[in-house]
């Protein structure tokens, strides 16, 4: 799970116009850095789901997250004010759940431990 942090706040600085191209580039960015064989997709407002098959070690997780931490914070947008980074929550299959529906809800629980850690990273759900 990834949202944009503040995404109200971006929208509410640079109106909506400029919240649509935030939202465009940070898709653009998922898109590319993950494979055509991973899932991709936004599952409403400022929150998209990542699907990644055969992960074969944690770090492998973690270095993916890091990197789209660092290249959503460098995105640049023409007269955008303010800042832009992302929470991620991240749980493993068969580890942490073995359906879409159990790992979907412990990834949002990591993803809201990153929230309330201060934004701006990534939790991997832990028991």
């Amino acid at each position: 799970m990834i949202d944009v942090d503040n995404f109200k706040t971006v929208n509410d600085l640079n109106g909506h116009v400029i919240g649509d191209e935030v939202l465009k580039n940070f898709g653009s960015i998922l898109k590319e850095s993950f494979t055509i064989e991973d899932i991709v997709g936004r599952a409403g407002g400022d929150e998209f789901i990542v699907f990644v098959k055969d992960i074969q070690e944690h770090g492998n997780a973690i270095n993916k997250a890091q990197e789209i931490c660092q290249k959503i914070r460098n995105i640049e947008i023409d007269n955008f004010k303010g800042t832009i980074s992302c929470s991620i929550g991240i749980a493993f299959y068969p580890e942490h759940g073995t359906t879409f529906k159990g790992l979907y809800n412990l990834a949002d629980q990591a993803l809201y431990q990153t929230k309330n850690q201060g934004r701006n990273g990534y939790t991997c759900y832990t028991k």
